[in-house]
């Protein structure tokens, strides 16, 4: 079931975020947003941000949460909303078809790339790809970059195929339900994003392994439909970006497990562009 949750800031300027005249005249952005965690989890870190969003470019917004990233691809796809987060799997796929610019992409740790951890259960004597044969593997969503497109690829490069050699292919929603189906034995293996590995309880962790992980990526956009303007969109831009630029910005970005947001380029998705044709000629 889909979560929507529509909450009408009226944007408090807060210090730093180079704020301008809000106006409940103005129609609500619409920000359609994954809920990859647990929604009361996703609205904690992201909404804070969000009022100090509408703060900032002086329009009320509203916060779509959705469970996947092809739920947010058809948002912005019909205009059902007008800005929204998308990984680069999700970006690549839609962007030939509407009329989106690229914002900004996150920055965790210290990095603005990620990777796609394969993990499997501890103990489960699994060592190589090749012992994957014949197993329970799992993944959060198949338009995940790092929970799907990606795993897809490191194991055919081990000649493994998802229709030929697995006793079945789960897809559970989320890569902390991945890492738990791994964990409690639901699966043998799974592959979840580098960031959310990294934050999962350590008791989860400890009965997992990394049998491989994938070559750097770049986060996905937040992105806009161009319809927005140039002007509005330049001050969506500038307000991420300008984040980290004050005590007060630091401290939402903390509060997120963010480190800022860095000015986003289509050409920062061409790697993964390649992909995703190497993959679909391959076949399914």
């Amino acid at each position: 079931m889909t979560l929507i949750l529509l909450l009408l800031i009226p944007g408090v300027p807060i210090p730093g975020c180079n704020a301008a005249p809000s106006s409940t005249a103005l129609p609500a952005i619409r920000f359609s947003y994954p809920a990859v965690e647990d929604p009361t989890v996703t609205l904690g870190k992201y909404q804070p941000i969000l009022d100090a969003m509408a703060a900032a470019v002086g329009r009320p917004v509203s916060i779509v949460l959705r469970n996947t990233y092809g739920e947010i691809v058809q948002d912005l796809g019909r205009g059902d909303a007008d800005v929204g987060i998308l990984n680069a799997f999700s970006y690549v796929d839609i962007v030939s078809r509407a009329k989106l610019s690229p914002l900004v992409r996150r920055v965790q740790a210290g990095r603005d790339t990620y990777q796609s951890y394969l993990i499997v259960r501890e103990n489960a004597g699994i060592k190589r790809y090749q012992d994957l044969r014949g197993k329970v593997i799992v993944f959060p969503d198949s338009r995940s970059t790092t929970g799907y497109l990606m795993p897809r690829l490191m194991l055919r490069r081990h000649h493994l195929e998802m229709s030929r050699d697995f006793a079945r292919v789960l897809l559970v929603g989320s890569h902390e339900s991945t890492a738990l189906a791994v964990a409690n034995g639901t699966a043998h293996a799974g592959a979840v994003a580098s960031y959310i590995y990294e934050r999962l309880d350590p008791a989860v962790q400890a009965k997992l392994d990394i049998l491989d992980l994938s070559e750097p990526i770049p986060f996905g956009p937040i992105v806009a439909r161009a319809a927005l303007g140039d002007r509005l969109l330049e001050r969506i831009r500038l307000f991420f970006v300008d984040l980290n630029r004050s005590p007060q910005g630091v401290s939402l970005l903390r509060d997120a497990g963010l480190s800022g947001f860095t000015v986003a380029t289509d050409k920062d998705y061409v790697s993964i562009r390649e992909l995703v044709r190497r993959l679909r000629e391959a076949g399914p």
